[in-house]
């Protein structure tokens, strides 16, 4: 199983979207240091409906265990704290979390 952590990220009407890109690439670059997290990934939302010019940050890792740890030290970075304070004048989010599902565990 891989846990998928995903962030939507709008950009607030009049904000510099350069600046907020750049910023996301930190908290990118932050997360990817983090302990358990397999990959961590920022791209952008050409076609999407509502999501249409969003950013979306995705990090994946391998269990519910380690996504805790993450959580936990993700929300003790005074650094990455300071991020998503700034970040959040900037833009609005909508956070997602999934897991993959093997179906090899599944009757047959």
């Amino acid at each position: 199983m891989t846990i998928i952590s995903t962030v939507v990220v709008t950009a607030n009407q009049g904000a510099d979207p350069v600046e907020l890109l750049q910023h996301l690439g930190k908290g990118v670059a932050r997360i990817k240091s983090y302990k358990g997290v397999q990959e961590a990934t920022l791209s952008a939302i050409s076609v999407g409906g509502a999501a249409t010019n969003s950013m979306v940050v995705m990090a994946t890792c391998e269990d519910w265990t380690t996504y805790g740890k993450i959580q936990q030290e993700l929300n003790t970075d005074s650094e990455m704290i300071q991020l998503m304070l700034e970040g959040g004048k900037m833009s609005t989010w909508q956070t997602f979390t999934s897991q993959t599902i093997d179906f090899d565990l599944l009757p047959s």
